[in-house]
């Protein structure tokens, strides 16, 4: 058709491209979360994850189940957000199709 590569690229390979790579940024999301917790635990001076073990060290649950809250709302938000932008970028892809109808 006549096409330069990056027509190619821009037109037919990237938008073919889009739904997976929507579906790893929805699987990095949870496991960056849970790579920065685990990170803290580690090697911070400051940070959720550091404080966690000091919670149940000291004994104080209402601060522990805040910081486990927070963490999955966080999470939560991130990832609804990633599918928000990928119904308003990929409409068209069969994985939105259901999205379309619970919707209307």
């Amino acid at each position: 058709m006549r096409a330069t590569p990056f027509q190619v690229l821009w037109k037919v390979r990237f938008p073919t491209a889009l739904p997976a790579m929507f579906a790893g940024m929805k699987v990095a999301i949870s496991l960056a979360l849970v790579g920065a917790i685990a990170g803290e635990f580690v090697a911070s001076q400051v940070g959720l994850g550091l404080r966690h073990p000091d919670r149940q060290a000291c004994s104080r649950p209402p601060r522990v189940f805040a910081a486990i809250v927070l963490l999955g709302v966080l999470g939560t938000v991130l990832f609804y957000l990633v599918n928000l932008v990928e119904r308003w970028v990929v409409p068209w892809h069969v994985s939105q199709r259901g999205a379309r109808r619970r919707a209307h």
